[in-house]
């Protein structure tokens, strides 16, 4: 349940005001009739056409979008007319539809009554015309209960239904509206098995081909007297309060009595508020016998119209309905016949502005809330976001000291810090390591050059190492012949080289940025738990996007994976494949705006990770590192020179292009680099 401040609020405004008491509608003493007009203003009574007529004058002076207002929009499909009529229908809910219906009868000008209905849509009444006939059969078994509100006892049908239904809708001078139900229900196990769940509308129709999103909070729902535990849970179009315990409804007669609160219902219509509302429980499976209704408002001439429509969302008609004064300030509604399943009992009402207090701009936000929250808090998060990542990339080039990790210093990473590649330099240096190491021997006599393997321990070596240099000695060779001929096995050992070079540089990256990752991710994820607190069902709705964000971006952190560039296609392909699905399970509990927003700010860490592990970024202190260290070599030429030390610095002074600047005092056997200068002789 969303609790925002300003709903808390309110219910301690509404916990220490007085309003309009609630009389049980069997107590209104004298027979309902349609209110009269008094000499103060009060309530007019009108029928459908009237009030449809109204609400057809209201729908004029609403703005629409024009050509201007849609220039900035394009689209890359669009379907044909009918296609958009058909995909628009099927997409209105039931608030929607009574709009709509109301706003054709108005512009027909005719009078569609019960019987026109039922001849124009018999097809479709047929249910409802049996379930009439099995309602009205004299052979159905009855039992004694007493009924609500006078406790008379009454008897029965004894099958599953709702025997007593009364609302009491309370419109409150802040625009709260109050709803309070009173349920009784026989149940025999079969539809309803673990208590009764009260369905609500998610979203009302404003009638500016916009949708309203309603904010509901519980305050007490009771069964048979006995507090119960209810919750929230939204699922598409439809809020359902649902009891906590699942635990199975013995047969019986049970009172239930849902009370909460609804804000954000009251529709804005300039002058007015309209306000309309299913009082018979839409989306209940069972027959509810008899209906009633009471409206309460702040103040007596705040009603300017009302009307009830019956049916369901493709057959809604007026009438059938008893109407009455029942207050200073209320009307109540009786229905003369039961609802039968699927079909609803629907207010409308117009309510004068002037009795209600001024919307504050605290509210005026708090509804847009409602409707563009998750929207807001994505673009926050995706803000923080960007501008902490900013903040990173200004301290990293600023060059201030930050923790460092400790790199291999091998001859083929030196080389690609030295000169960002990997080239033929590098495969020397490699060799050359391993000469230091004792795994090979380079030996030349005349033209002829030969690399030897020593042992066959090559635990000092990693894997790719391993795999590179099988392909100099396969299976038992130990000799490898520098020639022509073997310039493709030379190519194949530089290519395992270049492969596992380029892998352990992802991985040295995603160390050096593994932090700026963790606190954006967590940022992010911090921004999804923000927008699932705002929403009826925060757990589903967090899993669903903290899961959808860790999948989709753990893809996206490996789009530079190394592989084949047939592979890294459908590889990237896949990846994008990912992203868009991750997408669409974020829709499901947020917008569409908001599940987009949310994937930007995935891309937007994901490619920031990339600019800081650029050589400018964070390797920059590395490659200063090295530098230092080639300027250490230089300084040093005396000890490096002395005898085999030389051995330990020959690789790096090779790779790093100081092999004519450092040379032994003496060419010893251990100096390799003119014969490694031959090998590229040979290659190239």
């Amino acid at each position: 349940m969303n609790k925002f401040f300003i709903a808390i609020c309110f219910s301690l405004f509404l916990a220490t005001s007085g309003y309009a008491g609630i009389t049980p509608i069997n107590n209104y003493k004298g027979t309902l009739q349609p209110s009269q007009r008094n000499a103060t203003p009060t309530v007019k009574v009108v029928d459908y056409n009237d009030f449809a007529s109204f609400v057809h004058e209201a729908i004029k002076k609403a703005k629409f979008a024009t050509k201007e207002d849609m220039a900035g929009k394009t689209t890359s499909y669009v379907p044909s007319l009918k296609r958009q009529k058909q995909e628009s229908e099927s997409k209105k809910s039931i608030f929607e539809k009574i709009y709509d219906q109301a706003m054709h009868r108005a512009s027909a000008g005719t009078n569609i009554t019960r019987s026109d209905v039922a001849v124009n849509n018999l097809q479709k009444l047929q249910p409802t015309k049996v379930q009439q006939q099995q309602w009205q059969n004299p052979k159905i078994p009855t039992i004694t209960v007493k009924m609500l509100p006078d406790n008379v006892a009454t008897a029965i049908p004894a099958v599953e239904h709702i025997p007593y239904c009364m609302s009491s809708i309370e419109v409150l001078n802040d625009g709260l509206v109050k709803i309070v139900e009173t349920v009784m229900v026989v149940a025999n196990g079969e539809k309803l098995k673990y208590g009764l769940t009260k369905i609500l509308p998610a979203k009302v129709y404003n009638g500016k081909s916009k949708m309203q999103t309603l904010d509901y909070s519980i305050v007490s729902v009771l069964r048979n007297d006995q507090p119960e535990d209810y919750r929230l849970v939204a699922q598409g179009n439809n809020v359902f309060l649902v009891p906590q315990d699942d635990s199975p409804l013995a047969p019986g007669v049970y009172t239930y009595r849902f009370e909460y609160l609804v804000d954000n219902l009251l529709i804005d219509k300039g002058d007015s508020y309209m306000l309309y509302w299913d009082v018979g429980g839409h989306g209940w499976n069972l027959v509810i016998d008899r209906l009633g209704a009471i409206l309460n408002l702040p103040e007596r001439k705040g009603l300017l119209q009302h009307n009830v429509l019956f049916g369901n969302e493709n057959n809604l008609y007026s009438g059938g309905v008893l109407v009455g004064q029942h207050g200073p300030a209320s009307m109540a509604y009786v229905a003369q016949n039961p609802l039968f399943v699927g079909e609803g009992m629907y207010l409308l009402a117009l309510i004068d502005k002037s009795v209600m207090m001024p919307v504050g701009l605290l509210q005026k936000f708090m509804r847009s809330f409602y409707d563009f929250g998750d929207i807001y808090l994505s673009v926050i998060g995706c803000l923080f976001i960007a501008v902490s990542l900013i903040i990173s990339w200004r301290y990293i080039k600023s060059g201030k000291k930050i923790e460092k990790f400790k790199w291999s210093k091998t001859a083929i990473v030196m080389r690609w810090l030295f000169k960002d590649k990997f080239d033929i330099t590098a495969a020397c240096g490699f060799l050359l390591e391993l000469y230091k190491k004792n795994i090979i021997d380079i030996q030349q006599s005349d033209d002829t050059i030969l690399l030897i393997k020593r042992t066959d321990n090559l635990k000092s070596l990693s894997q790719f190492e391993q795999k590179a240099l099988s392909r100099l000695f396969p299976a038992h060779e130990m000799i490898f012949n520098v020639e022509t001929k073997t310039r493709l096995a030379f190519t194949r050992f530089m290519k395992d080289l270049k492969s596992g070079l380029k892998r352990e540089i992802n991985k040295f990256n995603f160390k050096l940025c593994i932090g700026y990752i963790a606190i954006s991710f967590a940022m992010l994820l911090l921004t999804e738990a923000f927008i699932a607190y705002f929403k009826i069902s925060s757990g589903l709705t967090f899993a669903t996007l903290a899961t959808a964000t860790l999948v989709s971006g753990l893809f996206l952190l490996l789009w530079n994976i190394q592989m084949p560039r047939w592979l890294k296609i459908m590889w990237r392909l896949f990846i994008i494949d990912i992203c868009l699905f991750a997408i669409f399970c974020m829709i499901g509990v947020v917008s569409i705006a908001a599940a987009i927003i949310l994937m930007v700010s995935e891309i937007i860490i994901v490619v920031a990770v990339r600019i800081f592990a650029r050589r400018s970024g964070l390797l920059s202190y590395y490659i200063k590192d090295l530098y230092d260290y080639r300027d250490n070599l230089v300084k040093n030429v005396d000890n490096i020179t002395l005898g085999k030390n030389f051995i330990n610095y020959q690789a790096p002074i090779w790779v790093l292009d100081l092999s004519d600047d450092i040379i032994p005092l003496k060419e010893e056997e251990y100096y390799k680099i003119p014969i490694v200068k031959n090998i590229i002789r040979i290659f190239s």
